[in-house]
Protein backbone atom coordinates (compact mmCIF):
# COMPACT_ATOMS: atom_id res chain seq x y z
CA UNK A 1 0.00 0.00 0.00
CA UNK A 2 0.91 3.64 -0.77
CA UNK A 3 -0.45 6.56 1.62
CA UNK A 4 -1.79 9.19 -0.65
CA UNK A 5 -3.84 11.33 1.91
CA UNK A 6 -4.23 11.63 5.67
CA UNK A 7 -6.72 13.55 7.51
CA UNK A 8 -7.35 14.12 10.92
CA UNK A 9 -8.36 10.87 11.97
CA UNK A 10 -7.96 8.39 8.32
CA UNK A 11 -5.17 7.78 6.32
CA UNK A 12 -5.86 6.67 2.87
CA UNK A 13 -4.02 4.56 0.58
CA UNK A 14 -3.68 3.24 -2.41
CA UNK A 15 -3.06 -0.84 -2.97
CA UNK A 16 -0.23 -2.54 -5.74
CA UNK A 17 -1.67 -4.36 -7.69
CA UNK A 18 1.03 -6.99 -6.95
CA UNK A 19 1.57 -9.22 -3.69
CA UNK A 20 4.65 -11.17 -2.76
CA UNK A 21 4.97 -14.22 -0.05
CA UNK A 22 8.12 -13.02 1.93
CA UNK A 23 8.90 -9.65 3.09
CA UNK A 24 12.55 -9.58 1.83
CA UNK A 25 10.86 -9.49 -1.69
CA UNK A 26 8.97 -6.15 -1.86
CA UNK A 27 11.53 -3.92 -3.71
CA UNK A 28 10.52 -6.22 -6.29
CA UNK A 29 6.92 -4.73 -6.39
CA UNK A 30 7.30 -1.34 -5.60
CA UNK A 31 7.54 0.64 -8.54
CA UNK A 32 4.93 3.74 -9.26
CA UNK A 33 3.54 1.69 -12.54
CA UNK A 34 2.20 -0.68 -10.12
CA UNK A 35 -0.34 0.92 -7.91
CA UNK A 36 -3.97 2.12 -9.06
CA UNK A 37 -4.81 5.19 -7.96
CA UNK A 38 -8.36 4.40 -9.17
CA UNK A 39 -9.09 2.46 -5.86
CA UNK A 40 -8.59 4.44 -3.14
CA UNK A 41 -9.17 3.32 0.47
CA UNK A 42 -9.42 4.68 3.69
CA UNK A 43 -8.48 3.13 7.25
CA UNK A 44 -9.34 4.79 10.44
CA UNK A 45 -5.80 5.10 12.55
CA UNK A 46 -7.32 2.83 14.86
CA UNK A 47 -7.74 -0.18 12.41
CA UNK A 48 -4.24 0.52 11.39
CA UNK A 49 -2.75 -0.38 14.78
CA UNK A 50 -4.97 -3.29 15.24
CA UNK A 51 -3.64 -4.24 11.79
CA UNK A 52 -0.08 -4.09 12.83
CA UNK A 53 -1.08 -5.54 15.97
CA UNK A 54 -2.23 -9.00 14.23
CA UNK A 55 0.68 -8.87 12.17
CA UNK A 56 -0.96 -7.56 8.66
CA UNK A 57 1.15 -4.51 8.47
CA UNK A 58 4.86 -5.40 9.41
CA UNK A 59 7.05 -2.03 7.87
CA UNK A 60 6.58 2.00 6.79
CA UNK A 61 9.48 3.14 4.02
CA UNK A 62 9.34 6.97 4.09
CA UNK A 63 10.52 8.39 1.25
Amino acid sequence: MKIIEIKSDSIYFVHNEYTVKRRSKLYKIDNESDYDEEFLIGYHKRELKKMFDKGELFEINRN
